[in-house]
């Protein structure tokens, strides 16, 4: 009886140390690596799974979420060659553990090293420049180039990042001096389209002003022809006499405006004012014989 109990107990402590061993459950951002007799059998996925005890093992579990090589820094030489230092960081995920376990081994030292070289051969083909303004450019070239170097390990990289760019004091000092000289040089030139703005303007109203004053002239010009044409039509219609009554008038009239004078002490009088009174006189007669014809 004993030895029967003893063989039940045996019994049921191996069916519960396979069924332990037998079992497996992964984790949904988890993935198991299976070897049977030391050889890669297959890849575990997350939920219930089976295996067989003694004869298969799990090799590895693997996380599958995307994770970040921890920052490390990196000094290199730009093209100018002025010495700056990096601190970068690498994101990634592993999305087939069976070539990533079995064909590199520490994945992310490789990764880190990969990063590194394609830095510094970047790096070293732009200026400092060209580094900090370009620094996305700078970034696809590394992640391409360690996404292609890693594709066959199962490795696919997000991204490769720059975080900071740290340089030394001087070259600081010398890039403050720079951005002082830039941002007085379009001061400048500023000022320089403003006082030529100032001069076109002026320019422009000088124009006008001209131009408004030969309109003027050119009226003037106009309205004394067309008082001439009219003199002239009606010296050709009336004959001269009437010419010759119209200055003798504004003469009178003159006259009579300087003896009005307060100023006038003594007047001159022409010689021939009373031949100009009776040629007036005359002349009131011929028009008023015309008129009454």
């Amino acid at each position: 009886m004993s030895i029967s109990l003893g063989l039940a107990i045996i019994f049921a402590a191996f069916i519960l140390l396979n069924l332990y061993l037998g079992i497996q459950i992964v984790k949904q951002s988890d993935q198991f690596l299976v070897e049977r007799l030391g050889r890669y059998q297959k890849t575990l996925e997350p939920g219930l799974n089976l295996i067989i005890p003694f004869v298969e093992r799990v090799s590895y579990k693997v996380k599958v979420w995307q994770q970040n090589i921890p920052e490390f820094v990196l000094p290199v030489i730009t093209a100018d060659n002025v010495e700056v230092e990096l601190v970068c960081t690498i994101y990634w995920r592993i999305i087939n553990p069976g070539q990533a376990m079995y064909r590199a081994e520490n994945v992310e030292y490789q990764m880190t090293i990969l990063g590194k070289s394609a830095v510094r051969s970047a790096v070293g083909k732009v200026d400092l420049d060209e580094l900090t303004k370009n620094r996305d450019m700078l970034i696809n070239s590394v992640t391409k180039q360690i996404q292609e170097a890693t594709q066959p390990w199962g490795i696919e990289v997000s991204s490769f990042e720059i975080i900071a760019v740290t340089l030394d004091e001087q070259t600081r000092d010398a890039q403050r001096l720079q951005v002082l000289a830039e941002r007085e040089k379009r001061a400048q030139e500023k000022h320089a389209e403003a006082d030529q703005i100032k001069v076109e303007r002026a320019a422009d109203a000088f124009k006008y002003e001209k131009d408004r004053e030969a309109e003027a002239i050119r009226a003037i010009s106009e309205a004394k022809s067309y008082e001439l044409d009219t003199i002239a039509k009606v010296l050709k219609k009336n004959g001269a006499e009437i010419g010759n009554y119209d200055i003798m008038s504004k003469q009178i009239v003159a006259l009579g405006e300087l003896a009005a004078s307060d100023s006038s002490k003594s007047i001159i009088m022409p010689t021939n004012v009373t031949a100009s009174l009776g040629s007036v006189q005359a002349l009131m007669d011929i028009i008023g014989g015309k008129d009454k014809k």
